[in-house]
């Protein structure tokens, strides 16, 4: 699994207005949950390459939003697209249910 495929996966399965978790996204490419590091690393290949509309729509299974240097623009996103809030910084994973 590599970059590119990760994208690939967030790109047929997520939406506008929608989210996943880091551990879905592990489940998808590894099929158990425990590889959130690994997507993470591969999230952040993607982004620097121009692909933060993707991979902004995944957060932490809390519904946290990523690192400190990315969460502004994926906070900015995810709000003009409908994606309710529980916080300042939490996406609100009642009402938003992750992708599984």
């Amino acid at each position: 699994m590599n970059w590119q495929s990760m994208l690939a996966l967030i790109q047929s399965r997520v939406g506008a207005g929608q989210v996943t978790t880091y551990g879905n996204c592990s489940y998808w490419a590894f099929g158990h949950r425990g590889a959130g590091q690994s997507v993470r690393a591969m999230l952040e290949a993607a982004a620097i390459r121009g692909n933060q509309s993707w991979t902004n729509r995944v957060v932490a299974n809390n519904g946290m939003l990523g690192r400190a240097t990315h969460a502004h623009g994926q906070l900015t996103q995810l709000k003009s697209e409908g994606v309710p809030f529980s916080g300042p910084s939490r996406v609100d994973l009642v009402q938003c249910p992750p992708i599984p």
